[in-house]
């Protein structure tokens, strides 16, 4: 068996879901560590936390491929009393090699935004795309998809609250008849005129903000409002048997959203 590198995570994340596909301002790839060091155990969490640090090492892992990156601007100073120099000093400290997967996953054809679409029921899906050049094909910046049975704003968001074990939901809007939806996980409430464009009588996302809630429900546009740790913590297995697939070498979840209360209701 040839021995596997960051290197080879690296272009095997690349193959299923290209670094090109990330947004300008984010920090994708190697975060920390060496194209050259050899891979025994791959970790894959939602964030580079102490904890998900300990429990990579606990379970023998010397690399961990986390969805938001640790680092996102330039750093100047790296001081170990600062919360990301605790970060970066434990991961040299345990050896630990950090690659970020974050707007790449979300944005590629059979990334995030996909996955978590179909998860939560819908069929038929397209992708709502941003207009970005010297892409391979449109990204999937957003999702569009068809519902099996048409439903209300209300049960709706019980519908997607129940499927994806979310500890709470809101919802906006009391649309009778939905059959569209679009979806956009993390904080996505930017793409709601993209999604009413393409369709969709609901829009599904996080962190949506007093201003794209207003206008959205004057447009006719009911929303779904869910955790952005939550959403994006739900595709994190599929990250990781896709690493696994293409690599070979075993991985494990080290991811754990926030418990949250477990709350509906409509505002």
């Amino acid at each position: 068996m040839s021995t596997v590198t960051i290197e080879k995570i690296l272009k095997a994340i690349d193959s299923f879901s290209p670094f090109c596909y990330a947004y300008e301002w984010d920090n994708c790839g190697l975060i920390i560590g060496s194209r050259d060091r050899e891979v025994r155990k791959i970790a894959v969490s939602l964030d580079l936390g102490i904890k998900s640090v300990e429990k990579a090492v606990q379970e023998g892992c010397n690399c961990i491929v986390t969805h938001h990156p640790p680092v996102f601007h330039p750093i100047k100073k790296i001081d170990f009393s600062s919360y990301t120099g605790k970060l970066i000093e434990k991961a040299i400290q345990f050896g630990i090699n950090v690659i970020a997967a974050h707007t790449n996953w979300d944005t590629s054809p059979n990334g995030g935004n996909k996955f978590l679409a179909s998860q939560l029921g819908l069929v038929e899906l397209e992708p709502i795309s941003l207009p970005r050049p010297n892409l391979p094909s449109p990204s999937w910046d957003g999702v569009i998809g068809k519902l099996k049975f048409p439903v209300n704003t209300e049960a709706l968001a019980e519908e997607i609250k129940a499927r994806g074990s979310f500890s709470w939901v809101k919802y906006y809007g009391d649309c009778p008849n939905i059959s569209t939806v679009a979806v956009c996980e993390g904080a996505g409430g930017d793409l709601w005129q993209e999604a009413l464009k393409a369709g969709a009588s609901a829009f599904v996302t996080a962190e949506l903000k007093h201003h794209q809630i207003q206008e959205a429900l004057d447009a006719g546009l009911s929303l779904i409002e869910l955790s952005h740790a939550q959403m994006e913590d739900l595709t994190m297995q599929a990250l990781a048997e896709k690493i696994k697939a293409y690599v070979g070498v075993d991985v494990v979840l080290v991811t754990g959203a926030f418990k949250e209360e477990k709350i509906i209701y409509k505002r």
